[in-house]
């Protein structure tokens, strides 16, 4: 069975790391009997600093075997639908005719978020006559923020989809009810728990956190109550992992609450260094507004973390007194009392039973399976 993934976004020269778990699902679900490959349309913000080789079409292979085809633009329609999808459409519309060229037609087309991937699919199946189905990721749906024309395009893609998957059961919820659909398949985030394992290294009394500097991610939140921490624990550091627009205000914060020696934000890394990074801390953060799942949740359990979370619809899931607090509100001194919580009672977290958690639920052989399983009936169907 050949299957083509239709991504929102992917690995590039400007954005290394954005997407990768698209790819990390692609290397799960491929096996002897399911060959995937990957097509991206990739639309920049005006604002990025796009190198010029990310707005030509490539064709490459990932050292996995997986023929990937990506092409950037500027989104210069900004939050205009009618720009983003157009330009989408089209981009996706290109580089599919160039895969089917070059690597032969798919079986199945398996689109990851509703909008725009998902209106491709449709657009693309409708046209190519080849069936396709949706992982829905979007936190927009939980939020309720899309417009009613992008609600009436969500329904259409969802109504001719072969099979619907969602990553988090609060989304396959409002997916239910919202557009009254059935048999939606909840199938989890993966995570390449051969990658994501302790490293044998010296614990140091070190807080992690990982995500885009977005203000959604509410990392001044974090580092506000941090400020708050470091009054019961002094000696403890904080490390913000990634790259974003809100890099300069959290600087400023951080400047703003004399932090410069205790929170550190390094940049992007690659899987290998998180690794590391996460083997030796004792704790990781996240109190990000809303999360659909949270791959960094589990890629931190992964290494066998305990985590302090906000209390969204994807850390509801993951998260429990074996391996760590949630947070009932997203203010600074709550967040700071479960972090103090958490590292009071450290000891009592069992690193290898909260990577067991892990390896059991997503780990490549579990979550591939479960979508290799729905390629089938769609196929079959």
């Amino acid at each position: 069975m050949k299957v083509l993934f239709l991504a929102n976004f992917y690995p590039n020269t400007t954005q290394p790391y954005r997407g990768a778990f698209f790819r990390e699902q692609a290397k799960a679900v491929a096996n002897q009997e399911v060959s995937v490959d990957i097509i991206s349309p990739i639309l920049f913000s005006v604002k990025d600093k796009v190198v010029k080789e990310d707005f030509q079409l490539k064709s490459f292979e990932e050292k996995s075997g997986i023929n990937v085809l990506t092409k950037g633009a500027t989104n210069y329609g900004g939050r205009f639908e009618i720009y983003q999808e157009k330009k989408f459409v089209q981009i996706a519309i290109r580089l599919y005719k160039k895969y089917v060229k070059e690597h032969g037609k798919p079986d199945l087309i398996h689109a990851h978020f509703g909008i725009w991937a998902g209106w491709a699919a449709y657009k693309i199946g409708k046209k190519f006559n080849v069936p396709y189905i949706i992982t829905e990721h979007s936190s927009h749906l939980l939020k309720d923020s899309y417009s009613s024309s992008t609600k009436k395009k969500l329904q259409k893609l969802y109504d001719n989809a072969a099979s619907v998957i969602v990553v988090g059961t609060e989304l396959k919820d409002k997916l239910e009810k919202k557009f009254n659909l059935n048999q939606v398949n909840y199938i989890p985030n993966v995570v390449d728990t051969n990658l994501f394992k302790p490293i044998d290294v010296q614990k140091e009394n070190l807080i992690v956190d990982i995500g885009q500097l977005r203000k959604l991610k509410r990392f001044d939140l974090l580092i506000e109550a941090f400020s708050i921490l470091k009054n019961d624990f002094p000696d403890y550091k904080l490390e913000i992992i990634g790259q974003g627009p809100e890099r300069s205000n959290l600087e400023k914060l951080i400047q703003k609450l004399g932090l410069q020696d205790a929170v550190n934000l390094p940049g992007p890394k690659t899987h290998q260094e998180i690794t590391g990074i996460l083997s030796k801390a004792k704790l990781f953060a996240h109190c990000s507004e809303v999360e659909t799942f949270g791959v960094v949740y589990i890629e931190a359990m992964a290494v066998g973390l305990p985590c302090v979370a906000t209390n969204t619809g994807g850390a509801q899931m993951l998260i429990n007194e074996s391996n760590g607090l949630l947070c009932e509100k997203w203010e600074s001194t709550e967040i700071a009392k479960q972090m103090i919580k958490a590292i009071r009672q450290i000891e009592n977290y069992k690193p290898e039973d909260i990577r067991k958690q892990v390896v059991s639920q997503f780990s490549f052989e579990v979550v591939g399976e479960k979508i290799r399983s729905v390629y089938r009936d769609s196929i079959k169907n």
